[in-house]
């Protein structure tokens, strides 16, 4: 563990140097809680006995135990990065797999050079058949290290877009990171997605099966009808129910079943489990509240997911207004005020009745948007979901989006409240 308060006897106690607390600080309380021992880069005085084992890099014998414990298990290890869709991909192949046996598979947020080797690699057992790795990156060399201690078998880039620009400077430095996945010695079956211009430039060093909305792919996929209630994707000419109306979960549902069906899940498995399958929370789930329909798409925010998310509101139908509301994107270093402008011009493009915007730069996207709509900008939440709460009619279709650091789930919560 690399909590002290939450050592149980018998654990190992991870002290790791963090931004604002030295996890050196700890060791004597988690002694006190029964730690056996205690990984570390400088000696400690304490007032209880515990073994200490000194390293020059904590996270780095992490990464090398992680490493060998992996190395005792030959299954199938399913490597999934991108910059949009790496989760709702990876909980529906889990879905998917579920169906023929016991799935390991990332947890929450834990894709980092700590999270996934120390939570995900190390709870590895003997009762999985197969390993389902979320391998997250906001600066040059994570997707290296973590395809090193990983060594996955099978890799997918879900798509490549503008995201952590404040850690890779252009949309070429994501790509450069996120393809190495794809390059990674060791993979057997890399998984390319040709409808992305950027991943389609990825030259795979394994044997590659391609997927997109193309007839040329191995997985091809076209849209079928679709209202509110009922939509279906068609993936080499088998129709598959999607459980929403929503754009980004079909391109999801066949970045997995391609996957999938490679894996061995049969398509008429992939056509029942599909409609079961229980959207991510805060990625574009639609939720009814209060007369109005909420699309809660609060877990994250770049260009491409929110011009994604646009069109799944523009395409919403009925007779109720539809409104965006938006909170700034983090991590985009230089190209910041671009990219806020970017999603002011798709505003533009988009049929919307109204745009509110709360944060330092989202400001930028009312400006714009004010051209043709109605559109208000906030200092603060909370006033935004006071005017929202004014604002909105039965039937309103509210689009609600953001960066995780703005946290816009709390307008969502501000408005069921009301």
């Amino acid at each position: 563990s690399t909590d002290n308060r939450e050592i149980i006897p018998g654990d190992l106690f991870l002290a790791l140097p963090g931004e604002k607390v030295d996890g050196h600080q700890f060791i004597d309380s988690a002694a006190r809680a029964g730690a056996l021992a205690v990984l570390g880069t400088h000696q400690v005085t304490t007032d209880f006995p515990i073994q200490q084992c000194i390293v020059d890099s904590v996270v780095r014998i992490m990464g090398e135990l992680a490493l060998q414990w992996r190395r005792s298990f030959s299954i199938p290890v399913i490597g999934i990065t991108g910059s949009n869709g790496k989760t709702t991909t990876k909980e529906l192949l889990k879905h998917y797999l579920a169906d023929q046996g016991l799935v390991h598979a990332t947890e929450g947020n834990f894709n980092t050079s700590i999270g996934l080797p120390l939570i995900t690699l190390l709870t590895l057992e003997n009762k999985y058949s197969v390993s389902i790795l979320e391998m997250g990156a906001n600066q040059p060399g994570d997707i290296e290290y973590l395809t090193k201690i990983a060594e996955p078998t099978h890799g997918i880039v879900t798509n490549i877009a503008p995201a952590h620009l404040e850690g890779f400077g252009s949309v070429e430095g994501v790509l450069a990171e996120k393809s190495r996945l794809l390059t990674a010695s060791g993979l057997d079956v890399a998984f390319l997605n040709i409808s992305d211009p950027n991943c389609a430039q990825v030259k795979p060093s394994a044997r590659t099966i391609r997927f997109g909305f193309d007839p040329s792919a191995d997985f091809h996929a076209r849209h079928e009808t679709e209202s509110n209630d009922h939509t279906a994707i068609i993936i080499n000419d088998h129709s598959i129910k999607v459980p929403e109306p929503n754009p980004a979960l079909k391109k999801n549902v066949l970045a997995a079943t391609a996957m999938a069906v490679t894996l061995g899940v049969e398509w008429s498995a992939i056509q029942r489990l599909t409609p079961r399958f229980s959207p991510v929370s805060g990625r574009c789930q639609v939720r009814k509240m209060n007369g109005y329909t909420i699309i809660d798409d609060t877990y994250n925010a770049n260009v491409e997911s929110t011009q994604t998310a646009l069109g799944f509101l523009a395409e919403f139908s009925g007779r109720g207004r539809k409104i965006f509301v938006f909170g700034d994107m983090f991590e985009m270093g230089p190209a910041t005020e671009e990219v806020h402008a970017q999603v002011g011009r798709a505003c533009l493009d988009t049929s919307l009745d109204a745009v509110f915007t709360t944060g330092k730069y989202s400001e930028i996207v009312t400006r714009i948007a004010s051209a043709r709509y109605p559109s208000f900008h906030f200092k603060t939440k909370e006033r935004l979901a006071e005017q929202l709460q004014r604002f909105c009619q039965p039937g309103d279709v509210l689009l609600i989006k953001g960066s995780r650091g703005m946290a816009m789930e709390t307008i969502i919560r501000d408005l069921e409240s009301k």
